[in-house]
């Protein structure tokens, strides 16, 4: 998944940390997949419920990690 880009639902702060946002793409269902972690948003001021297209940069064992580049 590194290197694409996929349109993320955000869903807000993250539960791991308040210096994340999470969200999920539209194959991740709540409490049993996994979830997106945006460590940038850019020069963009996410609001949750909202729609962004997100550049994947990493992948761990249930997650990925990416920056939002634009709102989808």
């Amino acid at each position: 998944m590194a290197g694409r880009t996929v349109t993320v639902l955000l869903e807000g702060e993250s539960d791991e940390s308040e210096l994340l946002l999470q969200g999920r793409m539209e194959t991740q269902a709540p409490e049993i997949d996994g979830k997106v972690l945006i460590n940038d948003a850019g020069e963009t001021q996410p609001q949750a419920g909202e729609f962004y297209n997100v550049e994947i940069t990493e992948s761990l064992d249930y997650d990925l990690i990416g920056n939002i580049v634009s709102r989808a």
